[in-house]
């Protein structure tokens, strides 16, 4: 997408202020303000419940979140802990970053990602540097590739 930065110096502001001039209201448009949005939100740590402990998950640390019955887990080193936001929330906070969502039930972290594997039939299976494997539904295989430039 091209498009055109400008930055403005203005003494009287109180806070940045963010304005997207568009002659049409594009995917790519939508996906630039929830990329800014994000990151005016900012997502340096989450809270991650296990058991009676509250756990601080960097986002680096996360291999993966998915859904478990009811309830969203985060994977991290050698467990799961149980994060209270949904899978939706997660998405849009971590826009921008190298957490992917791959299908309803699962958004991995890119960066924790050793190979991945394109079979004949159009899917794509990721293995993460834990070792666990991870399958990218049909619907995000597009979002997949771009991701990866290919």
């Amino acid at each position: 997408m091209d498009y055109t930065l400008e930055i403005v110096i203005d003494e009287q502001a109180k806070v940045p202020r963010l304005v997207i001039y568009t002659a049409w209201l594009t995917d790519e448009v939508q996906q630039l303000a929830r990329r800014l949005g994000a990151g005016a939100k900012g997502c340096d740590r989450l809270l991650g419940y296990r058991e009676e402990d509250v756990v601080l998950l960097e986002p680096d640390e996360v291999y993966s979140f998915f859904t478990q019955g009811q309830t969203v887990q985060a994977r991290i080193k050698g467990s799961t802990v149980r994060v209270k936001h949904r899978l939706y929330e997660l998405e849009e906070m971590l826009a921008g970053t190298s957490f992917i969502r791959i299908s309803n039930a699962e958004i991995v972290n890119f960066k924790k990602v050793r190979s991945f594997e394109l079979s004949i039939a159009g899917t794509i299976s990721l293995r993460l540097s834990d070792g666990s494997c991870s399958y990218v539904s049909r619907r995000n295989v597009k979002a997949i590739k771009e991701y990866l430039g290919i």
